[in-house]
């Protein structure tokens, strides 16, 4: 399947190709589509390409198979902005994480235990043992 050509008015955002592709998140997957116009209606329609697995950052072959080259490499930028994003995501958070214990441990200073904190005490020990191993593989602890 190839992209339509010169059926944009001109200065329309549909205009430039790199303007005339939409991510739609679902679940696991995010579908993208072609944006377009009805050459017979005058209005815009979406044409889903494929999906990319929102885990893996992975393209599926329904997908490389049915974009031009331009939407590849569109695709390619929409995929390395993500991978920026979530290593600034995993930055923040190790930056913010030594306040963030601070305010856990004076916020369970002042709670009751209950059920919800135990299986929350639970899930932090859990995630502190896999800080640990990371920080020791690295050489850090």
């Amino acid at each position: 399947m190839s992209r339509p050509s010169g059926d944009f008015p001109p200065g329309s955002p549909l205009d430039d190709p790199l303007k005339a592709m939409q991510f739609q998140f679902h679940g696991h997957e995010v579908h993208v589509f072609r944006l377009s116009l009805d050459p017979a209606t005058g209005q815009r329609q979406r044409t889903n390409l494929g999906m990319i697995d929102k885990t893996a950052l992975t393209v599926s072959a329904t997908l490389k198979a049915n974009c031009s080259p331009a939407e590849l490499a569109e695709i390619d930028r929409w995929l390395a902005n993500r991978q920026r994003l979530a290593q600034l995501r995993a930055e923040l958070a190790a930056r913010t994480l030594p306040e963030q214990i601070q305010q856990v441990a004076q916020w369970l200073s002042t709670t009751e235990p209950d059920e919800q904190t135990r299986r929350l005490a639970e899930d932090i020990r859990a995630n502190w043992q896999r800080l640990r191993t990371a920080l020791q593989q690295r050489d850090l602890l």
